[in-house]
């Protein structure tokens, strides 16, 4: 196994309508946050020696949260990409038409924080028009 994504209760329907490739692991937590894969990533490294590619799939439960504490941890996971040599995408949260705006909009604000630290590892989420 070389790819470990990381995901909240969303990522349980990874591998419904085709299977996760052997290479794969996938953890969904639901509930999860930033700062859960930021403490995953830190806190496991032997564990995740075997890992070459690192998918962050989190963000949507931040929703709330502050600018700074969002950017921070962002910038952590990012880090611990670069000091661990592993490669590290962040997966853009979808939107959610059903949030109040302030909320759609603090995901748009996280999404763009982590398009700004992820670069090119930052992964477009899917428009609300292709899945209506």
């Amino acid at each position: 196994m070389n790819i470990l994504v990381i995901a909240d209760s969303n990522g349980r329907s990874w591998g419904v309508l085709h299977p996760i490739p052997k290479t794969w692991v996938v953890y969904s937590f639901p509930g999860a946050k930033l700062h859960d894969a930021d403490r995953l990533l830190h806190t496991h490294k032997d564990v995740l020696n075997f890992v070459s590619k690192t998918v962050v799939c989190v963000g949507v439960n931040d929703r709330t949260e502050s600018t700074a504490a969002t950017l921070a941890k962002i910038r952590s996971i990012d880090s611990w990409a670069n000091r661990a040599n592993k490669a590290a995408l962040f997966m853009g949260i979808p939107p959610f038409p059903n949030l109040p705006r302030e909320e759609q909009e603090n995901i748009d604000r996280i999404n763009t924080q982590a398009r700004d630290v992820f670069g090119d590892k930052y992964v477009h989420p899917i428009e609300q028009e292709c899945w209506e």
